[in-house]
């Protein structure tokens, strides 16, 4: 059996934010056993942000594409802002170091390891 693929794509590791225009963050999921094309064989996408001390301070859960980490608007291919979530997250997170973690969940119910990214926010 092959693993579920999960992958950030955006941000890349240790990305320091220094405006919400760069907050626009997707990750890419399959199952190869189903294809190889993002959204293939996949039900959910689920997102957390982390600090450095475990708690979590935003969760979410994308099912479908673009596996956006703070959604889309329907029909709309580009992610929305760190800023446009209810929470206004983007103004919340002080300056400092986060993760960000996402792990796929296939429509057969196989889960993916989490991935995850650093970010700052300065």
């Amino acid at each position: 059996q092959q693993d579920i693929h999960i992958e950030i794509i955006l941000p890349p590791e240790g990305f320091v934010v220094t405006n919400e225009e760069q907050t626009r963050w997707f990750a890419v999921a399959y199952d190869p056993l189903v294809g190889m094309e993002n959204g293939d064989g996949i039900d959910v996408v689920e997102f957390e942000i982390r600090n450095l001390h475990g708690a979590t301070l935003y969760t979410r859960t994308e099912e479908s594409n673009p596996r956006c980490v703070f959604s889309n608007r329907l029909g709309q291919t580009q992610c929305l802002r760190m800023s446009d979530t209810s929470a206004n997250l983007y103004n919340q997170l002080g300056n400092g170091r986060y993760i960000l973690r996402a792990k796929a969940t296939a429509n057969d119910g196989t889960m993916s390891v989490w991935d995850e990214r650093s970010f700052i926010m300065a």
